[in-house]
């Protein structure tokens, strides 16, 4: 299975949406889906800023990994110690390739 995006536009002879284009378009059909409400934000920061302080302070190096790639691989040993696994994205619906006009 051929995950990569760049590779279905050259098959589909269609143009991708670029990062800002994909959140612009989700803005506009009112998908938050990729967004956190403030309450989410301090919530967040209340909860990792503590663990980001404890790794500056323990000098703990981050895991390295392929630009491009799902990630380190640390991250599917840890997700599957707690019997999880990772998933990969996907273009919703109306942010899928579209042919250009001409």
């Amino acid at each position: 299975m051929d995950l990569l995006y760049s590779r279905l536009a050259r098959k589909l002879e269609r143009k991708l949406p670029q990062a800002y284009e994909r959140l612009l378009l989700e803005v506009i059909a009112n998908d938050h889906s990729h967004f956190v409400s403030p309450e989410e934000q301090l919530e967040a920061w209340r909860i990792f800023t503590p663990a980001l302080h404890h790794l500056r302070d323990a000098k703990l190096p981050p895991h390295r990994y392929p630009v491009g790639s799902r990630g380190p691989a640390a991250a599917d040993q840890l997700a599957k110690r707690y019997g999880m696994r990772k998933f990969g994205g996907g273009l919703t619906p109306y942010v899928m390739p579209f042919k250009p006009s001409h």
